[in-house]
């Protein structure tokens, strides 16, 4: 039997449908602090579509796992595409 997961990913007809799944079942991993299963996600979402959004949530995965520089590195990506987004510049302190 299959997972909800697998089934909404199996009914995604494009990419940036798959994308937004893996970048909402990221999310979703990561309010639970389940930071592995977030991490894996988010990871399959930027093989598809370099979004900010993914990125940040890694970053925010890599910061609760205290992996830091991991985070650092995805925050000074996000920080050179967009200096003044202050949500980038906290996450980065």
């Amino acid at each position: 039997m299959k997972t909800w997961q697998e089934r909404a990913l199996e009914l995604a007809d494009t990419l940036d449908i798959k994308s937004i799944i893996y970048y909402n079942l990221a999310v979703c991993y990561l309010n639970i602090s389940n930071t592995e299963m977030a991490k894996d996600y988010a990871l399959k979402a930027l093989e598809i579509s370099n979004d900010d959004g993914i990125r940040y949530i890694l970053a925010d995965a890599y910061t609760k796992e205290e992996n830091y520089s991991k985070a650092i590195e995805c925050y000074n990506y996000l920080i050179k595409k967009q200096p003044k987004n202050v949500n980038y510049v906290i996450g980065l302190t």
